[in-house]
């Protein structure tokens, strides 16, 4: 598996140019009910995304949720909400009100639970972007989303070797 230090020297340009995509995509709140509220980190692998997202949860507990989709064990979400190790059985009301008040959730494992969760995804992810100032969701692909999210406005960021290398906004 990948590490974020496998991505250069000291591991941290990678965790840069991740916190500076966040920081972008809260500065675009700005904007109002057109901002931008959901970014698509393309290219980059959930090994490497995890742990940063883990820590920036951990560090800023009251801005900052990630969630892993389709997580280990019997568990469909675990991840780090409020600065607690959490996990739960679906994506449902139960999870979304531990979510209201986070400024930014960081989600990982959505290529893995596409297939499985199919529709509860999508809605999901669409309750993601109308009540959360921000998501970002690494994937592979992020084709396979934007069909479906189309009407929100979608950033899709690919990172190769800890850079952004192309970012294309998508308004619906």
């Amino acid at each position: 598996m990948m590490a974020a230090n496998d991505f250069d020297t000291d591991g941290r340009t990678l965790c840069a140019q991740l916190d500076r995509l966040v920081a972008q995509g809260l500065g675009a709140q700005g904007l109002g009910a057109q901002g931008l509220r959901l970014i698509l980190v393309e290219k980059l692998p959930d090994a490497a995304f995890a742990p940063w997202a883990r820590a920036k949860a951990a560090r800023e507990p009251d801005e900052v949720a990630w969630l892993d989709l389709l997580g280990d064990g019997p568990n469909l979400v675990t991840g780090c909400i409020v600065g607690l190790d959490v996990a739960g059985d679906d994506l449902d009301e139960a999870l979304n009100v531990v979510l209201t008040g986070r400024s930014v959730v960081l989600v990982t494992g959505l290529d893995r639970s596409r297939a499985p969760l199919g529709e509860r995804l999508f809605r999901w992810l669409d309750w993601s972007a109308t009540h959360v100032p921000l998501t970002v969701a690494n994937t592979r692909d992020a084709a396979a989303f934007l069909v479906r999210l189309r009407h929100h406005h979608v950033a899709v960021d690919q990172i190769v070797a800890g850079r952004v290398i192309q970012s294309l906004h998508r308004d619906p």
